[in-house]
């Protein structure tokens, strides 16, 4: 039986009616936005509510709270985006065999922050022309975190193991730049991110109108398809290559914080200890997050925690300290993985084709 556009593009992984409903709240974005935008004023919030809630296949879109920040900064020449991002709601379930993390409103109403750079010296029509000039980016950006917060509907309990991955990877960027790229790819690989990737190609595949004919030429100069293949490239001693351009700065972090670092040691030993440092560090810190998700009162915190939640504990060190004993093997096997993911969400990609509009001629 031959499934309608609708049931294909969801097999996709593009819910029914996120680019339109993406695409219409970014114009009212825009409109709300200008008619609030004042000289010298670098906060804003507002609520829109669309006449009828929009609808994101079976997900009532109320209303969406924005939070825009503009940041003059010496660093750029005109606007720039920093980011979009979605405030989703979480609280604990702490009650069964495991704990569990609810993050979804059920009212239908979205939070959404959007920090753009600005020079030093901006006026409002600057702003506005940029946000114009830059509609297919914007839309895209809109259904990638519109399908986040999709995410969260259709999957409401979400594991604190998932959650805390996904935020380590994005805390380990701050280090030195081939470290910064390693979590980078952890980050834009994380199930978390994978699951909006389809949607936010979807979207600008829409918004350009590309024809069948103009698909692979399209995909080839996607930004997030180039992003996926060269993670697919990645290697790990091409990292340490690169890292041996810093060893000067790492010898002197390591004589600053490590115990175990010596003048003796070689270039490639110093490298291979930034990186076993890394690994140790992005454990400790998963290890706090979590006991700070499953303590429910400063009781437990210091007189310890209760049986259950100690086993959860206990199993939980054990599955991300595994590689404890050879911190370089956990760099190895996250190659395998990223070279994995990446080819398979460029496959998934590629299927976008049978969305692309069809060829004048046809």
């Amino acid at each position: 039986m031959k499934r309608t556009k609708k049931e294909f593009n969801e097999a996709l992984g593009v819910p029914d009616n996120i680019v339109n409903v993406a695409r219409d709240a970014w114009n009212n974005f825009k409109r709300e936005f200008e008619r609030e935008l004042y000289q010298g004023e670098t906060e804003y919030e507002f609520t829109l509510r669309p006449s009828e809630p929009y609808q994101i296949a079976d997900m009532p879109v109320k209303e969406i709270n924005y939070k825009v920040e503009l940041h003059p900064t010496s660093q750029v020449d005109e606007p720039e985006f920093i980011g979009f991002s979605v405030r989703g709601k979480v609280s604990r379930e702490l009650e069964g065999e495991r704990p569990i993390f609810l993050s979804v409103d059920k009212e239908g109403k979205t939070h959404m922050s959007v920090e753009i750079a600005v020079p030093e010296i901006w006026d409002e029509e600057e702003v506005m022309e940029f946000l114009n000039r830059n509609n297919v980016m914007s839309v895209s950006f809109f259904s990638h975190e519109l399908k986040h917060e999709y995410d969260e509907f259709k999957r409401p309990h979400t594991s604190p193991e998932k959650r805390i991955s996904y935020n380590s990877a994005k805390e380990m960027m701050a280090t030195f730049p081939p470290l910064r790229e390693f979590a980078f790819y952890l980050y834009f690989t994380h199930e978390i991110e994978s699951l909006v990737r389809p949607t936010e190609v979807a979207t600008a595949l829409d918004e350009m109108g590309i024809t069948k004919k103009q698909f692979v030429d399209f995909l080839f100069n996607n930004k997030t398809y180039k992003q996926l293949k060269e993670i697919s490239e990645f290697s790990v001693e091409k990292m340490k290559k690169d890292l041996l351009e810093y060893v000067g700065e790492i010898r002197q972090m390591l004589e600053d914080v490590d115990d175990e670092y010596s003048d003796d040691m070689t270039d490639e030993e110093v490298v291979n200890r930034i990186m076993e440092l890394t690994y140790i560090t992005m454990v400790n810190k998963r290890g706090t997050e979590y006991l700070s998700m499953i303590v429910e009162n400063p009781l437990e915190a210091f007189f310890g925690l209760p049986t259950r939640k100690s086993k959860w504990m206990d199993q939980y060190i054990k599955k991300i300290s595994k590689y404890e004993n050879n911190p370089m093997r956990f760099f190895d096997i996250t190659e395998i993985d990223l070279h994995r993911i990446a080819n398979k969400m460029m496959r998934k990609l590629a299927k976008l084709y049978d969305m692309a509009k069809n060829n004048p001629s046809d």
